[in-house]
């Protein structure tokens, strides 16, 4: 396995993105749909509240839907990112009446 939830927590930013660069594009793949899909996407997920920046939200707020697909059987998870207040929050699942979903 490549991609390991336990290292991908812990990583600061910049090693995250040089880990995920140099990991062929199939190895993630088969990572995400393998048994630990979904610590590897609550670790990948849990990065935003962390990598949020208050300052450039302003009062800003939003709801934006990820439905990651190519999971085992073709099955596909759903996490929400919620920005509100100053503050960013992940739920795992869709929202209610997204402002987008990707």
């Amino acid at each position: 396995m490549a991609l390991d939830p336990q290292t991908l927590h812990g990583l600061p930013g910049a090693e995250f993105v040089a880990l995920v660069k140099r990991t062929p594009d199939a190895e993630i793949a088969g990572d995400f749909a393998g048994e630990h899909r979904e610590p590897l996407l609550d670790s990948l997920f849990r990065r935003f509240p962390r990598q949020f920046r208050a300052d450039k939200a302003g009062d800003r707020s939003a709801r934006i839907d990820f439905r990651i697909t190519g999971g085992p059987d073709g099955s596909s998870d759903t996490y929400s990112v919620v920005v509100a207040n100053g503050q960013c929050t992940v739920e795992k699942g869709a929202g209610e009446a997204p402002d987008l979903s990707l």
